[in-house]
């Protein structure tokens, strides 16, 4: 008779959950794509390409693009902040070669942002992390990740 009581209080539980509505804050994406790859093999004291993309999907008459280089990362050619004008829909690529001057991970963030107005932006931002070996050991890249969100004025535009 116990058992039969707790399966029965159990199985309502179950019920009001998997019925209940779940409801999540998420915060608005931008109209905005960032994209982060390697374009070649890095190693430690060998120029590598980095390849930074940015697509609007809203007129952009000032948006202001940048990517983070880490310690021990030193830029060949390359610039890594720019102010530009897009049009909706268009693309735009970036590429920087870099050079590892040692062996560690590395964390490179870039991002985008348009002015909307003077309290708005939107911005959008990826990260892509690269871990070089010491020695003979093979190069890979191990995560992607992008972050999207909507920020008023003052407030931080890539975490």
């Amino acid at each position: 008779m116990k058992i039969w009581r707790i399966t029965t209080i159990l199985f309502s539980l179950c019920l009001i959950c998997t019925l209940s509505p779940i409801r999540a804050a998420a915060a608005p994406a931008a109209p905005l794509r960032v994209e982060l790859s390697a374009r070649s093999h890095p190693e430690v004291s060998l120029p590598f390409s980095l390849r930074f993309s940015v697509t609007t999907l809203i007129d952009a008459p000032r948006m202001r693009v940048m990517i983070v280089i880490p310690e021990g990362v030193t830029i060949v050619t390359g610039a890594t902040e720019q102010i530009l004008s897009m049009s909706a829909g268009e693309t735009r690529i970036f590429d920087l070669k870099l050079m590892f001057q040692q062996a560690g991970v590395f964390q490179f963030i870039a991002g985008a942002s348009i002015e909307v107005d003077a309290e708005t932006r939107l911005s959008a931002n990826t990260d892509l992390l690269i871990e070089i070996g010491s020695g003979q050991t093979p190069s890979r890249q191990f995560q992607k990740s992008k972050k999207r969100f909507k920020t008023k004025e003052g407030e931080a535009v890539m975490e």
